[in-house]
């Protein structure tokens, strides 16, 4: 059920390449939709608590955590200095990282330490890579459409068919 040059060909006609790449994005768009919707499902139920990992790293705050939390053990304190909000709201932001699991956070003493979990990324880069390979491949096909010569109209008419009198 791929969408080729040749399909698209006859499907509109014979349509101008301007056409048919608005064929072809409609027909990929049809086509893809559920498939999308269901991945981003996937991506958004990563999670063993009530946040998914894209909800979590929606805010350039909660990426810059994790970036952090990345090169090592943070105590959410060290974290919210360098921020310019209030300590509650970077325990909230905190708080939907650790909800994602996408950071490991543990006590000690009165301080609490953050790490970024390196298998829940490594899981929501492999489905994220996946999708950036599904929209390359499309970019390369229309691109492989707009890069077509546009075959001009025939100028011969086209004789009227016999009649049977």
């Amino acid at each position: 059920d791929e969408v080729t040059t040749e399909t698209l060909g006859r499907r509109t006609g014979g349509a101008t390449a301007e056409k048919r790449v608005e064929n072809d994005i409609a027909d990929i768009g049809c086509r893809q939709n559920a498939a999308e919707q269901q991945g981003f499902r996937l991506l958004g139920r990563m999670r063993l608590g009530t946040v998914g990992a894209a909800q979590a790293l929606a805010t350039a705050t909660r990426r810059d955590i994790l970036r952090r939390t990345l090169t090592g053990e943070h105590s959410v304190s060290a974290l919210a200095r360098d921020y310019d909000m209030s300590f509650a709201a970077v325990q909230k932001h905190v708080a939907v990282l650790e909800a994602a699991q996408l950071i490991i956070k543990r006590a000690e003493g009165r301080e609490r330490l953050v790490r970024a979990d390196p298998a829940m990324i490594a899981r929501a880069r492999a489905l994220l890579a996946r999708y950036e390979e599904m929209w390359r491949a499309r970019i390369d096909r229309l691109d492989a459409l707009l890069a077509e010569p546009e075959t001009p109209p025939s100028s011969t008419p086209t004789p009227p068919p016999a009649s049977t009198i």
